[in-house]
């Protein structure tokens, strides 16, 4: 990118930054609106060449859209019989909890005037140190209740201390480099997959699956339901999650808006220059800031662990959540065919590595 491009992008980022609330609400119904626009002209076009009986246009952009909102929710309750706690609803809740961590990622490194496309990779990391980190804790804390409260925090820190150190590591790059994060964070996507690929398959990988993933954690490490309001225990989400990340997010707010740290991280990404002649070190709060948006994918990741799946996968987070440096994207995993998974084999002997009450013998096993 050079360097009239970069500026070019810095005051574009500048006044996005001072937009005011109702300008920012606006724009975001002006995208909606258009990207509505855009669909129903797709589905229209799509259906052209279909055989539709001799009209011009066989597919409804107004049908669709019904099916699209309706169906997230499960269903129309004006119409049918609904009940908000259905399975529709809970997959979308789900998704949508995800998505509050990955965003609000991007949104911290947004604030301090830098771009995190590698939302991707701490997610991804982050749930293998999430069920790394329950697993090898299983056995030193009680079960039940107890075990709940303190197997859980366990997850979530170890998710975003991992998430949180690959993160610093494109700010660090930034800072004392000069190299550029977008770049940085889309190139460290694919080494954080590849890693993953390659711890999963060759140390930590569940004995008794074919597939890539760990043994699952204990029921009780899970995120707990809530009794009567909550969801059933079979459908894969709690209303605690969600709640936790609403939290975080006035946690984080609170943060940018009323602390010293906050103030300086947002002045150092609208106006750097005047910040460092303010005394800020630039540099140090590059690092931070992408270290505290790299921790908040990592907790995004963990919760799909203890919320999710019970176990790290290696189709979970890099499938459903590649390169989310806006939420929007999806795509093949990019480790599907990676040379290092192709040719793990090489690597060692590493039963030793395996969780207390899941090293069993591989008998020269080689994924």
């Amino acid at each position: 990118m050079s360097d009239g491009d970069d500026k070019e992008w810095r005051a574009l980022l500048d006044r996005l930054q001072t937009a005011t609330y109702g300008e920012r609400i606006l724009l975001s119904l002006a995208a909606l609106v258009l990207s509505i626009l855009v669909g129903a002209l797709v589905v229209l076009v799509s259906g052209i060449p279909a055989d539709c009986g001799g009209a011009t246009f066989c597919y409804n952009p107004i049908e669709v859209y019904y099916e699209l909102f309706f169906g997230a929710i499960g269903g129309n309750p004006l119409v049918e019989e609904w009940s908000p706690t259905n399975f529709s609803m809970a997959t979308t809740l789900q998704t949508t909890t995800i998505l509050l961590f990955t965003g609000l990622s991007v949104a911290v490194a947004f604030q301090a005037g830098m771009f995190n496309i590698g939302t991707q990779g701490q997610l991804v990391l982050g749930s293998l140190a999430t069920a790394v980190a329950v697993l090898y804790a299983t056995p030193y804390l009680p079960s039940g209740i107890l075990g709940t409260l303190l197997l859980i925090p366990v997850g979530v820190v170890a998710g975003a201390a991992i998430g949180g150190v690959w993160g610093a590591i494109p700010g660090a790059l930034k800072a004392y480099a000069d190299a550029n994060e977008v770049i940085t964070t889309i190139m460290l996507n694919f080494v954080a997959t590849g890693i993953s690929a390659v711890l999963l398959s060759q140390y930590f990988q569940d004995e008794t699956s074919p597939n890539p993933q760990t043994p699952a954690i204990p029921e009780y490490a899970e995120i707990p339901h809530i009794p009567v309001v909550g969801f059933e225990p079979r459908i894969d989400f709690s209303l605690l999650a969600l709640l936790f990340a609403i939290a975080l997010i006035g946690a984080v707010h609170f943060v940018l808006r009323q602390t010293s740290f906050g103030y300086d991280l947002r002045t150092s990404g609208k106006q750097p220059e005047a910040a460092e002649y303010g005394g800020v070190d630039s540099k140090r709060l590059m690092v931070s800031s992408m270290t505290l948006s790299g921790a908040l994918g990592g907790i995004g990741g963990s919760l799909w662990v203890l919320m999710v799946h019970r176990r790290a996968k290696e189709r979970v987070a890099g499938h459903r959540h590649r390169d989310r440096g806006a939420a929007p994207a999806r795509g093949r995993p990019v480790w599907a065919d990676h040379p290092v998974r192709r040719h793990a084999g090489v690597l060692p002997d590493d039963r030793w590595l395996l969780p207390p009450g899941a090293r069993a013998d591989r008998r020269g096993r080689r994924r």
